[in-house]
């Protein structure tokens, strides 16, 4: 009986707890809210243009040599702008093939298909299975 009367008593007193307003509970809500992220820092005008690439030296040799390395880095791309600032036609077959398989890990077509004419025998063989399997036909 008596847990009963206390039993009793506890759910007297939860139903009869108040509860705040609805709107006060709106307010608390909108009161406790954290101050908005500022805004983001405006970006770069489109126009902008892109940081200039370093000059390529002049003299052959220290082309050959930045060319090789480009290439041992797998920096494809750097090989392909130096392949350009040679003459392709005076660097040797092995040279060309460097630069005719660089361009084709770009699949740059147009390079490709240019230095590849520029092979021949077994070098240009091992140029066409190695750019076909990159899909870039020359």
């Amino acid at each position: 009986m008596l847990t009963r009367s206390i039993c009793l008593a506890a759910l007297v007193l939860v139903a009869c707890k108040e509860e705040p307003a609805p709107s006060a509970r709106k307010e608390e809500s909108v009161a406790t809210k954290p101050p908005a992220a500022p805004a983001p820092a405006p970006a770069p005008p489109a126009d902008a243009a892109p940081p200039p690439a370093p000059a390529l030296p002049t003299d052959p040799k220290q082309l050959a040599e930045l060319r090789k390395k480009a290439i041992l880095d797998a920096q494809y791309d750097l090989a392909v702008t130096i392949c350009s600032a040679e003459d392709v036609a005076s660097i040797g077959e092995q040279s060309i093939l460097s630069c005719v398989l660089s361009a084709c890990r770009l699949s740059n077509v147009e390079k490709a298909q240019a230095w590849g004419k520029l092979l021949k025998g077994p070098l240009k063989s091992q140029a066409k299975k190695i750019c076909l399997a990159n899909k870039v036909p020359i």
